[in-house]
């Protein structure tokens, strides 16, 4: 094998770290306001998913905004319920002790 092939061991390792770097600096972006938490999240798993069935040959900002852009409504909508129920529920624990 040589050195700066695409085939290398190094070179795949370095492009799954580059990845999986860009991929979370995405979603710490898209976290900022706590609404779209859980379409970061649902864009985080789709582009998880998408490199390991592409074995990471993909391009993450892309995967990362198709998958927060199809699945936002989805998942703004799941994440908002899930956090109201979890608050009502911290509530009632607050009150019984």
């Amino acid at each position: 094998m040589r050195l700066f092939s695409g085939d290398n061991i190094f070179t795949r390792m370095m492009n799954w770290i580059g990845v999986l770097v860009i991929t979370n600096l995405m979603f710490i972006l898209c976290c900022l306001p706590v609404v779209t938490l859980g379409a970061g999240l649902s864009a985080l798993y789709y582009t998880m998913l998408c490199a390991l069935r592409d074995n990471g040959d993909i391009r993450p900002a892309k995967t990362f905004w198709t998958g927060f852009r199809d699945n936002f409504r989805q998942a703004t909508m799941s994440w908002l319920v899930l956090r109201s129920e979890e608050r009502r529920v911290g509530k009632e624990c607050r009150s019984r002790w």
